[in-house]
């Protein structure tokens, strides 16, 4: 059954190709045709997205990769009618088409305040290679000290007519690559947050046509490149949202949520020890029944017990929001039951080592929640 259901998508897929290139081909302009090419690459991140979840219904079971080629095949040859549809209508002139089918996803939603940068040349020395990364641009702000930007640049196709993207770090200005950072295996938009110092980035990406499916990598400076940090204890993490670092550089938080808690976001903090990162200790224990909200509540005071009913949670979110200052953060709690919601800010304080604790709770109204969401 699995190798059936592979045939039947090599050959609806195989169609697709040439359908695509069909279309291709006839558009008038490389404007056009470079909609078309985002468009597609968009599209195969759904379909591969669908597919993949299709799959995990059965849990790891004989039948999932049956499951997952069956929804490609079946969106695939959706598309190809799709395409189909548009190569009929196409405008064979040299002027600009307007058919667009309504099904292709919008592109480019940068995820925060990114400034779109390009590098600029030093001096007319300079190679054609670096000329040529001088005139690109990535929706990624650079280095705070303006060192550093960044530019992507497209791989050959893969065997599913799939684009995929390299992302360089480069001297801002003169355009020097300086080395490579990732190659996404899939279609993604980047983006970066740098730390204030700019010793160090968080580098996000964001599946097309996917915004829940993100992740985030951090690169720490040593010596004349920055390296990936092995952020450890985050075994169960299933999408990585946010990073947010100290004014100083030497610590930051890491928003993320977990598969097997279905609406439980939580935060790790990490700490940097003599040129090594390390993890900090959780602010709640993630396998207790009770809310984040609860636990956090009742280590604030003794008084605070948790609520019965914690079991029922329809979401259990903890987030780190801003540092005021090195020490010091703000963290968000919230949570939904079947009877109610609740919400707090608590304010914590760290040590040298990195030991933390809760100085200040602050319950929150409705209506400060409600401002808050607006604020994100």
């Amino acid at each position: 059954m699995n190798a059936q259901a592979r045939a039947e998508f090599a050959q609806a897929d195989a169609e697709l190709n040439k359908t695509y290139q069909s279309v291709l081909a006839k558009l008038p302009t490389a404007e056009s045709k470079q909609k078309l090419k985002e468009a597609q690459r968009a599209w195969i991140a759904s379909r591969d997205t669908e597919a993949t979840r299709a799959a995990g219904e059965v849990r790891g079971g004989s039948m999932g990769p049956t499951l997952r080629y069956e929804k490609m095949t079946e969106l695939t040859r959706e598309r190809i009618d799709q395409l189909k549809n548009r190569l009929r209508d196409e405008p064979t002139s040299h002027q600009e088409g307007t058919a667009t089918p309504s099904s292709e996803p919008q592109q480019r939603t940068a995820t925060n305040a990114a400034t779109e940068t390009t590098a600029e040349p030093s001096s007319s020395d300079a190679s054609p290679d670096q000329e040529d990364n001088a005139n690109k641009s990535c929706d990624c702000p650079p280095s705070p000290d303006g060192k550093y930007a960044f530019l992507t640049s497209e791989t050959e196709k893969d065997s599913f007519e799939n684009q995929l993207q390299m992302i360089d770090l480069i001297d801002k200005k003169s355009g020097k690559k300086l080395q490579r950072i990732d190659d996404a295996d899939m279609p993604v938009f980047w983006n970066a947050h740098w730390a204030p110092d700019s010793n160090g980035f968080a580098l996000k990406t964001k599946v097309v046509g996917h915004p829940s499916v993100q992740g985030v990598e951090v690169y720490f400076r040593s010596g004349e490149t920055f390296q990936k940090i092995e952020l450890p204890n985050l075994d169960e993490a299933y999408t990585k949202k946010e990073v947010v670092w100290a004014p100083d550089s030497k610590r930051f938080a890491l928003n993320y949520s977990i598969s097997w808690f279905r609406g439980y976001e939580t935060v790790a903090f990490y700490q940097l020890r003599a040129d090594k990162w390390v993890a900090l200790r959780s602010p709640v224990d993630e396998a207790s029944k009770h809310s984040q909200l609860a636990q956090l509540a009742r280590n604030y005071s003794p008084k605070n017990t948790d609520r019965k009913g914690d079991s029922s949670l329809l979401s259990n979110h903890l987030e780190a929001r801003s540092w005021t200052d090195a020490n010091t953060l703000l963290l968000y709690g919230y949570s939904e039951e079947e009877n109610g919601e609740a919400a707090a800010l608590f304010t914590l304080k760290f040590d040298e080592a990195g030991n933390w604790k809760i100085v200040k709770m602050h319950q929150m109204s409705k209506k400060e929640v409600e401002q808050l969401e607006k604020e994100q």
